[in-house]
């Protein structure tokens, strides 16, 4: 049983760890995107 559960932890470990990164992905894309729900177009492009 103890092996199983390990085995079980180790395979949630991958999801967990991404869970930041996507955010932080998400969060970028929201800020490029952003000018988009305005209307302002491209808010990359004000820079």
């Amino acid at each position: 049983m103890k092996a199983y559960m390990q085995k079980f932890a180790q395979s949630l470990m991958l999801p967990i760890s991404i869970l930041p990164v996507a955010g932080l992905l998400l969060g970028i894309a929201s800020f490029i995107d952003s000018g988009a729900i305005n209307g302002e177009g491209n808010s990359v492009a004000n820079f």
